[in-house]
């Protein structure tokens, strides 16, 4: 009988051992679920978070991009340095109009930036000119017409009318022989 009493225990003690055994392992399989599941909806939430930020800086780089290439064509006026007998001055305006003067006499145009690809629309005369735009440093815009070997070469007159008036006044002296 005492046997038998032992051979009880022994089994209650391996039953209570294999289901502390069974617990643990199913526990950890719960949380292990659990970990999965939050890694996934961490994921989740992370994605739509990243594709929220970068469709918002992309759409304010775009309006800064535009605001930052609208305010480099109108902070000063663009003389055109390959017309060697006229002095056309270009100046673009915020509202959209661009001053075309031409020795002196104003023609009025307009023009739409196309920021997606660095181009710009010119009307002039009722006809419109897709022109694509290349900056060097400030200081001068190309301005390619699209489907042509036309490019209207473009120098920042604020940029170069000191010197222009340098030159003058020292063609001028000379001239005068005002030394």
């Amino acid at each position: 009988m005492e046997y038998i009493i032992i051979l009880i225990i022994l089994v209650i003690i391996l039953g209570a051992i294999i289901f502390a055994i069974w617990n643990i392992a199913v526990g950890k399989q719960k949380s292990q679920e659990k970990i999965n599941n939050f890694t996934r909806n961490f994921n989740k939430s992370t994605e739509n978070t990243s594709a929220l930020v970068n469709t918002t800086f992309n759409k304010t780089k775009k309006s800064i991009e535009k605001k930052i290439s609208k305010s480099y064509l109108t902070g000063c006026s663009w003389i055109i340095t390959n017309e060697p007998n006229d002095n056309i001055l270009f100046t673009f305006r915020n509202n959209n109009e661009l001053l075309i003067t031409t020795n002196g006499i104003v023609k009025r145009a307009e023009y739409e930036l196309i920021i997606d690809n660095n181009s710009i629309l010119i009307t002039k005369d009722n006809v419109t000119e897709h022109y694509n735009i290349v900056n060097i440093k400030n200081d001068f815009l190309f301005l390619n017409m699209v489907s042509s070997n036309s490019i209207l070469f473009l120098a920042n007159n604020t940029k170069f009318k000191d010197e222009i008036k340098s030159a003058l006044n020292r063609y001028a002296k000379e001239i005068y022989n005002l030394n």
